[in-house]
């Protein structure tokens, strides 16, 4: 229930929170910073270094590629195809199989048992596989296909 006190509570908590939530990675990013500075090993750079060197790597090409380096192109690219490729099979497979799970009281009887079986595995033990495309098929289609026999809220 939405109450004008706990909306005014929520507010109050609300610069707190953002402190809190912004604050701590930029406090972590700060100690980091001048722990490698400190320390001056090459196995151990600063965080001004890793942007200066990703940026000069895969940022600073020409205008008509917007800015992407040959390097760029050849490690990034692909990468984003392949987690792509992966989101459109999972949404495809995850909502075909969600709406044959909402619609068949048949296919959810015969389906259920493994569905509640995966669930019940973390999801980091889904991870090892050899192809991207399909691990983030299977991480992007699990919540169409278990939620849709439930219906809409």
């Amino acid at each position: 229930m939405n109450t004008p006190a706990a909306s005014a509570g929520a507010a109050r908590r609300l610069p707190r929170t953002l402190a809190l939530r912004l604050g701590v990675p930029a406090v972590a990013v700060v100690l980091w910073q001048l722990a490698a500075r400190a320390h001056g090993s090459v196995f151990f750079p600063t965080p001004s270094r890793i942007v200066e060197h990703g940026f000069h790597l895969w940022f600073s090409g020409p205008a008509e590629r917007a800015f992407l380096t040959d390097a760029a192109v050849r490690d990034l690219l692909p990468s984003l195809g392949r987690v792509l490729a992966g989101f459109a099979l999972a949404a495809a497979g995850g909502i075909v199989l969600g709406l044959a799970l909402g619609r068949s009281r048949t296919v959810y009887a015969l389906c259920d048992p493994v569905l509640q079986f995966a669930r019940a595995v973390p999801r980091p033990r889904w991870c090892p596989s050899s192809s991207w495309s399909s691990t983030s098929a299977r991480r992007c289609s699990w919540p169409p296909s278990s939620s849709a026999p439930s219906g809409p809220y």
